[in-house]
C-alpha cells in the first residue's frame, strides 16, 4: 500500500488540484479528501457525499472502529506520500542548482566534486520516488558524470523513469535499446520507444524515429515516406541533425520531390547550427559548382566545429589563395589547429613550410621538431623525412637508423631507402642481397621505382646477388608499365613495357599485348583527332558559304 500511494503522488503531483492557505491547512484538507476516498473504495456502492453520510450514521461502533483501521493505514500512507515528495523535490531542485554551478566552474577539480554531490542528491530524490531526478540517475550512470559509467543502472533508472511516463527517460530507453547499453539490442523496442516519445513531442525521438524508418530497423520494412515526414517534424522543433537529414532527403528525392535550393537552405541551416557533416557536405556541393569562395567558408566552418581535415584544407587554401586571399599566417594557424584535432597530414605540411623558409624565424630545426613529434605518435613519415635531412647532411648512419624504423612499421618508400643505403653502402655496409630484398618488398608494397630496382636486379643478378631471371625481370618491370597506364602515364608506361618485351618469357609477351593495345589506342586516338580537324574545318567552310 505505502508504495501504491507514495507513487500516486509522484505520478499525479497530487497537491495541485488545492490551493492551501498554509501548510497546516492544506494537510488537513488533504487528509480530508483522501479519508473520504478510503471511506468510499471501503464500499462501492457510495457514490457522493449524501449516500457517504447516511453510510457513516447507520455504521455501528463497532464497524466505525473496524472502518477506521484501512483509512488511518491509508492517511498515513498518503501523508508519507507526501512528505517524501516534498523532500524529493527540494532534493531535485538543489541537485539542478549544484549540477548547473558545476557545469560553469572552471576549476575542474572543484567541478568533479560539483557533479559527484549533484548524482548522489539525484539517487536520493530518485530513491523518494522522484520522476525527473530518476531519469537524471540514468543519465549520470550511463556516461559517468561524477559516478562510474554502470549501463546497467543507467537502463534501470531510465525504465522506471518512463514506466511513470516520463518521456526524455523514453527516448533514453530507446538509445538503451538502439545501442545495446545495459541491455541487449533491440531494434524492435527501441522503435517502440521512440514512437511513443515521439508521438508525445520529443524532437530528439523524432528524428531518431525517422532513422528508424529511413534504414527499415525496428519496422518490417523501409518506409521513405514516413521518414521524410518525422524528420520534417524534428525539424520544425529545431533538431539540427534533423535539418541535415532533411536537407538529404530534398536533395536525394527520398520521400518527396527533390529540391536542390531548399536542400541547400537546410544545409546551410544545419551548419551554422553546429552540423559539422552539413558543412563538409556544402563544402564538395561548392567545389564540384566551382564556387570556390564558398567552398573555403565551410571549410573553415567545419574546421572551427573540430575537423581535422576540413582544418587541413582550408590551410591549404589560405597557402595557395584558392577561394581566399593567400595568407601565410592564416596558412600557419589552420595546419596548428589540424594537428590539435590529430589530423596527422598537418605535421608534414607545417614542417615543409618551416624548412623551406615561407614562416619568418622557421627553419629547419623547427621542422625536425616537428618530425619527431610524428615519430613519437609512431607515425613512420617522420622516421622517413628525418632520414632524408640527415642523408643530405651526409649523416649517413643517422639517416640509415631512421628509414629502418620507418621501413619496420611498413612505409614502403622507407623500406626502398633501406635496399638503396645496402646497396650503396649509406650508413651501413653494401649487402646487395639486402638490397634486393628490401626492393622487392617496397616493389610488392607498390612502389613504383623499387619495381624497375627489382627488374633490373633479376636482369643482370644485381652484383650476384640473385641468380638472372629475364622472366622475374620481365615481371617487373610490366608492373612498372601497368602503374604508370593507371595513372594516365602512356609516355613512361610504355618505356617500361618495351624494356619488358626485350626479355623472355611469359611477362615478355604479355608486354608485347600491352604495346600492342598501346599503339592500337594511339593510332585510333589519331583517326579522332583526324576527324575532328576535319569536322572543324567543315563547319568553318560551311559558316564562309553562309
Amino acid at each position: 500500500m505505502t508504495d501504491s500511494i507514495s507513487s500516486f503522488f509522484v505520478k499525479t503531483h497530487y497537491y495541485s488540484d488545492f490551493t492551501p492557505i498554509s501548510p497546516i491547512s492544506g494537510l488537513a484538507a488533504l487528509i480530508t479528501k483522501l479519508a473520504l476516498k478510503a471511506l468510499s473504495y471501503c464500499n462501492p456502492e457510495i457514490e457522493n457525499s449524501n449516500q457517504l453520510c447516511r453510510y457513516i450514521r447507520d455504521m455501528s461502533y463497532t464497524s466505525i472502529v473496524v472502518s477506521l483501521v484501512p483509512i488511518v493505514g491509508f492517511v498515513a500512507n498518503a501523508v508519507q506520500g507526501y512528505l517524501n515528495y516534498k523532500n524529493a523535490a527540494e532534493l531535485y531542485k538543489y541537485a539542478c542548482k549544484i549540477d548547473h554551478e558545476s557545469l560553469n566552474e572552471q576549476d575542474q577539480t572543484k567541478a568533479n566534486k560539483g557533479i559527484a554531490e549533484a548524482f548522489n542528491l539525484y539517487k536520493e530524490a530518485a530513491e523518494l520516488g522522484h520522476v525527473e531526478a530518476m531519469e537524471k540517475v540514468g543519465e549520470f550512470s550511463r556516461f559517468g558524470f561524477g559516478t562510474k559509467a554502470n549501463p546497467g543502472e543507467a537502463f534501470r533508472w531510465y525504465q522506471r523513469s518512463s514506466d511513470w511516463g516520463n518521456t526524455v527517460a523514453l527516448f533514453c530507453l530507446g538509445e538503451c535499446y538502439n545501442e545495446g547499453i545495459g541491455t541487449n539490442i533491440d531494434p524492435k523496442a527501441a522503435f517502440n520507444c521512440f514512437q511513443v516519445a515521439a508521438e508525445r513531442g520529443d524532437s530528439r525521438a523524432m528524428k531518431a524515429l525517422a532513422d528508424c524508418y529511413a534504414k527499415g530497423t525496428g519496422v518490417d520494412k523501409q518506409d521513405r515516406n514516413e521518414a521524410f515526414k518525422w524528420y520534417k517534424q524534428s525539424v520544425e522543433k529545431g533538431v539540427t541533425s534533423g535539418m541535415y537529414e532533411y536537407a538529404l532527403c530534398l536533395r536525394n528525392g527520398f520521400g518527396t520531390d527533390e529540391d536542390e535550393v531548399k536542400a541547400e537552405e537546410y544545409l546551410i541551416k544545419a551548419a551554422n547550427n553546429g552540423d559539422c557533416r552539413a558543412a563538409l557536405d556544402l563544402t564538395e556541393w561548392y567545389e564540384k559548382r566551382n564556387q570556390q569562395d564558398l567552398a573555403a567558408k565551410f571549410y573553415e566552418k567545419a574546421a572551427s566545429l573540430g575537423n581535422g581535415k576540413a582544418a587541413y584544407k582550408i590551410a591549404c587554401r589560405y597557402f595557395n589563395g584558392n577561394g581566399v586571399a593567400k595568407s601565410t599566417p592564416k596558412t600557419e594557424e589552420w595546419l596548428k589547429e589540424a594537428i590539435k584535432l590529430k589530423y596527422h597530414k598537418a605535421i608534414f605540411e607545417l614542417a615543409l613550410l618551416y624548412r623551406y623558409g615561407h614562416v619568418k624565424g622557421k627553419d629547419i630545426k623547427d621542422s625536425v621538431q616537428l618530425y619527431l613529434k610524428a615519430c613519437e605518435l609512431k607515425i613512420p613519415e617522420g622516421h622517413y623525412q628525418l632520414g632524408e635531412i640527415y642523408e643530405n647532411e651526409h649523416s649517413n648512419v643517422q639517416a640509415f637508423a631512421h628509414y629502418e624504423k620507418a621501413a619496420k612499421l611498413g612505409h614502403a618508400p622507407s623500406i626502398e631507402k633501406v635496399g638503396d643505403c645496402y646497396y650503396a653502402g649509406i650508413g651501413v655496409e653494401i649487402n646487395y642481397s639486402k638490397a634486393m630484398s628490401s626492393w622487392w618488398d617496397a616493389a610488392k608494397n607498390n612502389v613504383v621505382t623499387a619495381m624497375q630496382k627489382a627488374g633490373k636486379g633479376y636482369e643482370d643478378t644485381c652484383n650476384h646477388a640473385v641468380t638472372r631471371d629475364p622472366d622475374e625481370a620481365a615481371k617487373w618491370y610490366c608492373k612498372a608499365g601497368e602503374f604508370y597506364e593507371s595513372k594516365q602515364n602512356q609516355k613512361d608506361a610504355e618505356v617500361w613495357f618495351k624494356k619488358a618485351a626485350g626479355l623472355t618469357g611469359v611477362w615478355a609477351l604479355s608486354a608485347k599485348e600491352s604495346l600492342r593495345k598501346i599503339e592500337e589506342k594511339k593510332k585510333k586516338d589519331l583517326e579522332d583527332e583526324i576527324l575532328r580537324i576535319e569536322r572543324e574545318n567543315k563547319l568553318k567552310v560551311d559558316s564562309v558559304k553562309k
